[in-house]
């Protein structure tokens, strides 16, 4: 539907128009004036008849508030351009040029020392300058004699791709043009910006040029990357060897699912850009470089892994770097897959980094899988980034990025268990056991040894008892190493373990045993319980009182004991369950992670068989259920010796029987390998690893079928 407008509101959306961006209602008025532009009544523009006019543009949705910044206003973008294009038509580019350097030089008046309206009015002179055919040195000639504060090029952007004009691109200095077109280019590719889409539009209706500037030649490549139209890159970079146009064909076999193929043009393209500019890292946009660890993941063995580690940690800028940052996310990503850390909880779901951090967090999220990677539960969090992804689609659909948008499509569709896509590098659904195998059939081949560190360092985990072999702490220590050897262990606290990424992976399972208080998120403990168990076989494990002697940490069971004093049979279990603490002390809610812990505990005693082993033995509900009907010590008269035996045969498979009056039990020798047990599960096969029961001799071997 037409809208119409007075005469007044037409003359204050012409002058609104050559301003271009946001500004007050006072630039306005000023420009009016510079213009020598009258009301209807023949007067000059004052402030409250501006205001009118103003209102009516409001009211008629031509011209839009600035949310960030009450009083700034400027034109709608369905009418913009066209407004500008009838002020040209209108003045002379002189007469224009000019009412801007009084708008400027009045603004330079009022406030002096540092204009305020020096950003918006620079802006005004930029496009004006541009789209008229002025050159950079004349550009540069006229801010040095109006000493505007901020420097031409930092405004082009504003200026000249937020509203691009195709029509007049013919005569825009070819200089100015080149840099209208990287800065458009920058801004579709890297922000995902579909304002900078009418410059890409454009440039694709250009003749091609054989000898197009990198500066063009390349941000156009990965435009089309983005949006998948391959034919079209590789037509754009026929004939070019340098290293960026192998780095961009790499990025199209690895849209295609050639994983290795696309590792073997990566690698000496970065080599000889490493090489050309003496830098390590940020060879080439972030947009394109995280296609070089996604083919490594993809080829899923550990030694892809450690590569893809490496490139992500020198990215990244640290050794260790943080899981909430966008490279730092890949390097932890990786450590879990490969066990060496635990999941930082917090890690793989922020959204407050750009458009294409989001899209890595998802992948990465979709790699781990749900089993690992556990949905968010918080509604708040929740809600933030369900926006923030469909923010994400809104954009990339907007760009025309197909690739990307099914990339992101794609991730959440898997981590929500359905199918990957072909050549997705994440295999989901009823697939994801061909990517399971072929990570197990990896683990067979030799390991790429990851860079020993400068100065070696190793976690010491001091266990202090009491004597009735209750846990009484269990705590961390860090011990370096020098040139006399490993030094004293010193203290570390749990905060920076909890946050640890890259740990040794029995120091991970450990890591696991450390939780946040209820409400105080800084504030740690130790599930004793489960950290004792995750010390069997640990390497570096001391005891308080001695540590400078290792100790060995077994799994243990406890023992019957049968005695005979001549007219019965003594049966006594060692060691015996330990009473249930004292309510009065360390007192906890219902469900609370420390009451669990102590429920925990109870059941677990450590027996020091010498100073260099002690013994973990965890009481099994049938072991507690037993003890609690012997009451610790039974005694058994001798003519029930037959009802004794049977009993202790019984009870062989949970206790350990230490006796010379009963049978002797089947005895084998020990078998250090595991066992792997395959089965039908539904249409396909279910991959296990059982215990080993202590009675080999009762085990029985499922048949796996081919």
């Amino acid at each position: 539907m037409a809208i119409t407008l007075s005469q007044d509101a037409q003359k204050v959306m012409q002058a609104s128009a050559l301003i271009w961006t946001w500004h007050p209602a006072n630039l306005t008025l000023d420009a009016l004036g510079a213009l020598n532009m009258k009301q209807a009544n023949g007067k000059a523009f004052t402030h409250a008849a501006l205001v009118d006019a103003r209102g009516e543009l409001f009211a008629s949705g031509l011209l839009v508030d600035q949310m960030v910044r009450p009083g700034y206003a400027r034109l709608a973008d369905s009418v913009r351009l066209k407004q500008y294009r009838e002020v040209l038509n209108r003045f002379t580019p002189e007469v224009l040029r000019q009412s801007l350097i009084r708008v400027v030089e009045l603004d330079t008046k009022r406030s002096p020392g540092w204009p305020r309206l020096a950003r918006e009015t620079g802006i005004a002179l930029l496009r004006l300058g541009v789209y008229t055919g002025s050159t950079p040195q004349e550009m540069e000639t006229l801010w040095r004699q109006l000493r505007v504060i901020y420097a031409w090029n930092e405004l082009i952007a504003p200026a000249c791709v937020n509203g691009f004009d195709a029509d007049r691109m013919s005569g825009v200095d070819a200089r100015f043009r080149e840099i209208i077109l990287h800065q458009a280019f920058n801004a579709f590719s890297h922000q995902w910006d579909a304002g900078a889409l009418p410059a890409f539009q454009w440039m694709m209706t250009q003749p091609r040029e054989s000898q197009m500037s990198p500066a063009l030649r390349y941000p156009l490549a990965e435009a089309l990357l983005h949006r998948g139209e391959l034919g079209h890159l590789r037509d754009v970079l026929r004939d070019d060897e340098n290293p960026e146009a192998e780095a961009l064909r790499a990025c199209a076999l690895v849209q295609e699912g050639q994983w290795a193929a696309a590792q073997k043009m990566f690698e000496p393209a970065l080599k000889a850009l490493r090489q050309e500019t003496g830098a390590r890292k940020q060879l080439l946009p972030e947009t394109i470089l995280w296609m070089y660890p996604l083919c490594l993941l993809a080829q899923q063995t550990p030694n892809h892994l450690l590569l893809a580690r490496k490139f992500c940690i020198t990215e990244s800028g640290s050794r260790n770097p943080s899981a909430l940052d966008p490279w730092g996310a890949w390097v932890h990503a990786i450590d879990v897959r490969l066990g060496d850390a635990a999941l930082n909880s917090h890690a793989l779901f922020h959204t407050g980094y750009s458009p294409l951090a989001l899209l890595w967090f998802a992948l990465l999220r979709a790699w781990l899988g749900p089993k690992v990677v556990p949905a968010v539960t918080d509604k708040r969090q929740k809600d933030l980034r369900q926006k923030a992804t469909i923010t994400a689609h809104e954009q990339l659909r907007a760009c025309g990025f197909t690739w990307l948008d099914t990339q992101l499509t794609a991730a959440d569709e898997v981590y929500a268990g359905g199918e990957a896509p072909e050549n997705c590098f994440i295999g989901g659904g009823a697939q994801s056991w061909q990517t399971v195998l072929a990570s197990l059939r990896a683990l067979g081949a030799p390991a790429v040894a990851p860079n020993a560190p400068d100065k070696a360092t190793r976690l010491v985990w001091a266990v202090t008892l009491n004597d009735d072999g209750a846990i009484q702490e269990i705590r961390p220590l860090e011990q370096k190493q020098g040139a006399r050897g490993w030094g004293t262990p010193k203290p570390i606290t749990l905060a920076k373990l909890a946050n640890s990424q890259r740990l040794e992976s029995w120091d991970a399972q450990l890591v696991l045993a450390i939780h946040a208080r209820q409400g105080r998120s800084r504030d740690y403990f130790m599930d004793r319980a489960a950290a004792i168990l995750a010390l069997v076989g640990h390497p570096s494990v001391v005891m308080s009182d001695a540590m400078d002697i290792p100790v060995d940490v077994v799994a243990g069971t406890p023992d019957i004991e049968v005695t005979h004093d001549g007219k019965r049979y003594v049966l006594e279990v060692r060691p015996n369950l330990r009473a249930p603490p004292d309510a009065r002390h360390g007192y906890f809610p219902d469900g609370s992670l420390e009451k669990r812990e102590q429920e925990a505990l109870r059941a677990i005693t450590v027996v020091r068989d010498s100073p260099q082993r002690i013994r973990v033995v965890q009481f099994t509900p049938a072991q507690r259920h037993a003890i609690q009907l012997m009451s610790g010590r039974l005694s058994i008269p001798d003519e029930a010796q037959p009802e004794l035996q049977q009993t202790l045969e019984s009870l062989a498979g949970h206790f350990q029987i230490q006796s010379d009056h009963a049978t002797a039990t089947h005895e084998m020798d020990a078998d250090p390998h595991l066992r792997a047990e395959l089965s039908p599960a539904g249409d396909g096969l279910m991959l296990r690893r059982p215990g080993l029961p202590f009675r080999l001799w009762r085990f029985t071997c499922c048949r796996a079928a081919a």
